[in-house]
């Protein structure tokens, strides 16, 4: 659906509830319902999907969404020259799924564990789960301005990160014409759930449309 018709769906879902006043809700009104009910969803698929395992103090991301086509239109690989340990998180991330680095002269990839701050310094004076060149170790943390992630990977640097992430989904807009960017077949639902998200603010509680 675009936008024009996500709106239209909203009030014929609406009307088919028996709620009439749907009628008086304004579009900017439906834009936020369907916003807040996007967001929903997202969080939802990214939970559902999550598989984290942990092994003693460290956390291990090696297939954290999966399928990752549930999220396909929201998933991004990003690329990033590293001139030393240190680089910023791309803005607009919702969930990293996976970390990876590349060295000079080295045309493989190889997989970050990634290590929750306050446990990094345990990790990487552990003998056998220490930081090296096939196994480099990377933290997230906030350093007071934006949020950073830094490689740690023995005694030589690398010099390419890819991130891999899910983004945040667009903030639809009638106004400006912006539709959605979930995958089509979420669409529907997503709008089931923000006219039940408009029934619940107008304390019409016992209406629902998954009835």
């Amino acid at each position: 659906m675009n936008i024009q018709e996500m709106h239209q769906a909203f009030r014929v879902f609406g009307q088919q509830m028996g709620m009439q006043l749907i009628r008086a809700i304004l579009p900017e009104e439906i834009d936020e319902y369907l916003n807040a009910s996007i967001i929903d969803k997202v969080r939802e698929l990214i939970l559902n999907n999550v598989n984290e395992t942990f092994n003693d103090r460290i956390s291990v991301q090696n297939n954290p969404v999966s399928p990752i086509n549930y999220l396909r239109t929201l998933y991004k690989i990003e690329e990033y020259a590293l001139n030393g340990t240190v680089i910023d998180l791309p803005k607009d991330a919702m969930h990293f799924t996976s970390f990876a680095i590349r060295y000079q002269n080295d045309d493989k990839s190889y997989n970050c564990r990634l290590i929750e701050p306050d446990k990094l310094e345990n990790t990487l004076n552990d003998f056998c789960n220490g930081a090296s060149y096939e196994y480099p170790i990377c933290t997230t943390y906030y350093n007071g301005s934006t949020e950073v992630v830094r490689v740690y990977s023995g005694n030589i640097n690398p010099t390419i990160i890819l991130i891999k992430y899910i983004s945040n989904p667009v903030r639809v807009s009638l106004f400006d014409d912006i539709s959605c960017d979930l995958p089509e077949y979420t669409h529907n639902e997503i709008v089931q759930l923000a006219v039940n998200k408009y029934f619940v603010s107008l304390g019409s509680t016992s209406h629902s449309i998954n009835q």
